[in-house]
């Protein structure tokens, strides 16, 4: 399934926000989470309406929550890690770099996850359903075991 190049753009978009968050979010574990939860909302309810569904705000802070439930060991071990990295003087640059760089790739795998969720399911299930959607096709995409998406994203 091809993504449009309209949602690709707003993908992009956010994965450059998400990436820009992550200088201050180097300095203190999850410092950078509210705004990349704000980032995620937002993407989720363009990338709905790019999709021909409607999502309102509430629905897509919960497909959200849910994701980021799903990724939190691996979100705090990232974190703490560059945290711990930032403040001893050991790599203050790298673990600007490495936050940066995660924050906008993993908004990146999530944007195209969404986009291919709605393009594919659209958006009525629950918020829970979606989110577990989402999060499989991301698993998927990291593991390098989907063949079914376009081929820029592996």
């Amino acid at each position: 399934m091809n993504i449009p190049l309209r949602m690709k753009t707003r993908i992009m978009w956010s994965s450059a926000a998400a990436g820009a968050v992550g200088v201050p979010g180097a300095f203190g574990a999850h410092l950078d989470l509210m705004a990349i939860t704000a980032i995620w909302a937002t993407l989720l309810v363009m990338l709905a309406d790019q999709a021909g569904s409607s999502l309102d705000k509430a629905k897509a802070a919960k497909i959200v929550a849910a994701i980021l439930a799903g990724i939190t060991f691996f979100g705090t071990g990232f974190k703490l890690a560059n945290t711990y990295f930032a403040y001893t003087g050991i790599g203050t640059i790298p673990a600007v770099i490495a936050n940066v760089g995660a924050n906008a790739g993993i908004t990146y795998l999530f944007g195209n996850a969404a986009a291919r969720s709605f393009l594919s399911e659209g958006t009525s299930g629950p918020a829970q359903s979606i989110g577990a959607s989402i999060l499989a096709i991301m698993v998927s995409m990291l593991t390098g075991t989907d063949t079914s998406g376009p081929s820029d994203i592996t």
